[in-house]
């Protein structure tokens, strides 16, 4: 792995960071020139969606609330109906989340590792998973509040991220890996993985788990 490739992976992430922190949670109660609710949407089961062009790119911004009434956009480039032909393993959800079968207690972390040989574009796949489930900062946290990290599959030559596989995975600390293969959403043991082979297979398989978790789909 030559360093230059390292680099723009790395560069690749921060910038994941940056639009997670651009796209914040909107409170209700607080912005109302921010409410989107007097525009155009669809209806997707329970869920409003709105459609929106960002830098030149056409989104989806999906509408959810947390326990507190506040709302979130979650932008995505594909609609659920879209991904439907997607395989995922029953059960991934849980696995993500929750420490145990009960149901009742968050992971302490969560890793989503990418394969260092991706390019920033396919390494910023993750974004739609990391705007769902990061913890963010007082005011602006995330659905699920869970501390989320991005990490490597295996070495990269560089320091400024951790290096988290599915041996890493366990009771309390979920990775989710997304790697290269035919598009999939499975588990082994505690590990979560997500398989594409290029950009747009990669980022499908990553909103179809973010709308998951979302319980859109």
């Amino acid at each position: 792995m030559k360093k230059d490739k390292s680099n723009k992976i790395i560069y690749g992430i921060i910038v994941l960071i940056v639009i997670v922190v651009v796209f914040v949670v909107l409170d209700l109660e607080d912005s109302e020139e921010t409410n989107p609710l007097e525009e155009d949407f669809l209806i997707y089961g329970d869920y409003r969606i709105y459609e929106k062009n960002i830098g030149g790119v056409d989104m989806y911004a999906l509408e959810a609330f947390d326990s507190d009434n506040h709302q979130y956009l979650f932008h995505f480039r594909y609609l659920p109906t879209e991904l439907e032909d997607i395989p995922i393993e029953d059960g991934i959800v849980d696995k993500i989340l929750y420490t145990d079968e009960n149901q009742d207690t968050y992971k302490s972390k969560i890793y989503i590792s990418v394969n260092p040989s991706m390019t920033g574009q396919e390494a910023l796949s993750m974004f739609g998973l990391a705007q769902i489930l990061w913890i963010g900062t007082e005011g602006h946290e995330g659905i699920f509040k869970i501390p989320t990290q991005t990490a490597f599959l295996s070495d990269y030559e560089g320091e400024d991220h951790p290096i988290k596989d599915c041996d890493d995975a366990g009771e309390y600390i979920g990775v989710i890996a997304v790697d290269y293969g035919d598009m999939n959403i499975y588990s082994d043991g505690p590990c979560v993985i997500l398989n594409g082979d290029n950009v747009d297979e990669l980022r499908m398989v990553n909103e179809k788990l973010g709308y998951m978790l979302l319980g859109v789909i």
